[in-house]
């Protein structure tokens, strides 16, 4: 059972790298080479980077949001079988969500999943700098918050 939940918490922790990575590459990497392609007219230039953004960028964002969603839920139902939470209680999701730290971090970490998930949905590929800073904010969120259940 531990193997199995040390495998989730790694493959949970590579979708957040991945996830944060790809803001990252999108902000400070494929933003300024397209901006900066002097070969290429400018509508073109940018036409271009919507599509890289619409199709690579935000299925990749989406796509590790959603392993890192899942490996958190798989981290939890882990976790509720291998404690107990205060009272003497064993097991059980509910109590463990709202009576210990690591439940109350838990739900903290997965509404910020949710908000970064509706963000990307709701802006679509965005071109301007204020929409990927807030992105980047949102991914940099999500791994960071990733060391608030460490002891």
């Amino acid at each position: 059972m531990i193997d199995l939940a040390a495998l989730v918490r790694f493959a949970q922790l590579a979708a957040a790298c991945v996830l944060f990575g790809s803001f990252a590459f999108v902000y400070w990497v494929a933003r300024p080479a397209w901006a900066a392609a002097s070969a290429i007219p400018p509508s073109e230039n940018a036409a271009y980077f919507a599509d890289f953004v619409q199709r690579w960028h935000r299925r990749l964002a989406l796509s590790a949001t959603v392993m890192w969603m899942v490996c958190a839920c798989a981290a939890l139902v882990l976790q509720a079988a291998l404690v107990t939470v205060p009272g003497g209680d064993s097991g059980g999701i509910a109590p463990l969500l709202t009576q210990t730290q690591y439940g109350l971090v838990w739900l903290a970490r997965f509404a910020l999943a949710i908000l970064l998930l509706v963000y990307i949905f709701r802006t679509g590929p965005q071109l301007s700098r204020k929409s990927l800073q807030r992105q980047n904010l949102f991914a940099a969120l999500a791994v960071m918050s990733s060391a608030l259940d460490r002891k």
